[in-house]
């Protein structure tokens, strides 16, 4: 079984004086915890989310790259002698 995150200011000693973690809302991407002590609301990610994203941004790049080639190729070219 998976286990609930210590809260954030409770493991840097910032002002939780006891981790009382609950899970607050769950998507296809992340977690949401808040902590009952201290009020703070986090967020866990999900394995894979953040790789794929970047893949996903890459190939984006990648695409908008090659249309602005595309785009200056189909350009007239004048040559000066």
């Amino acid at each position: 079984m998976a286990q609930i995150p210590e809260c954030v200011n409770f493991v840097k000693k910032g002002g939780c004086w006891k981790s009382d973690v609950i899970l607050e809302r769950e998507t296809p991407e992340a977690w949401s915890f808040r902590c009952r002590t201290c009020r703070l609301l986090f967020v866990v990610s999900k394995d894979g989310v953040r790789d794929k994203s970047q893949f996903e941004l890459a190939a984006k790049r990648k695409k908008e790259m090659e249309e602005a080639y595309e785009a200056r190729m189909r350009k007239k070219k004048y040559f000066v002698a």
